[in-house]
């Protein structure tokens, strides 16, 4: 009767010692992820900034605009798509990264964005592409 008490103790240990062992690991791994997620976010005001493109995403082109006369461009805006290209993506770049400001099923929605009618403010046409 004692071995069987002794047994039963043990297998309780073992379990208590196992479920501390995995809840140790599964707190390490959601810590790495959260830090990853910290260093490539940043956060400006109220807006988030990513310091990267997310890898899963294809580029397919961008938007720029001249900086002088010598016919130098500044990139502004970069347009980028799901794999199955079902999604596109606009980001603005911005100092210190890029913040994602619209998405569309059709990419030449974003013309509208970054070059606006006359009489219209990109933060009006952001809000109707928005909603």
């Amino acid at each position: 009767m004692l071995g069987f008490f002794i047994f039963i103790v043990a297998c309780g240990a073992a379990l208590f010692i196992t479920t501390v062992i995995t809840m140790l690991v599964v707190m390490f791994i959601v810590g790495s992820c959260i830090e990853y997620v910290d260093k490539h976010k940043k956060t400006k005001g109220d807006k988030l900034l990513i310091t990267k493109i997310p890898s899963k995403e294809i580029q397919w082109t961008a938007y720029a605009k001249p900086i002088d006369e010598s016919g130098a461009y500044e990139t502004t805006h970069i347009v980028t798509s799901n794999p199955e290209r079902t999604l596109y993506y606009l980001y603005e770049v911005v100092k210190g990264g890029f913040e994602k400001i619209s998405k569309s099923k059709n990419p030449n929605d974003f013309d509208e964005i970054v070059f606006p009618k006359r009489g219209e403010t990109k933060s009006k046409k952001k809000k109707q592409t928005k909603s």
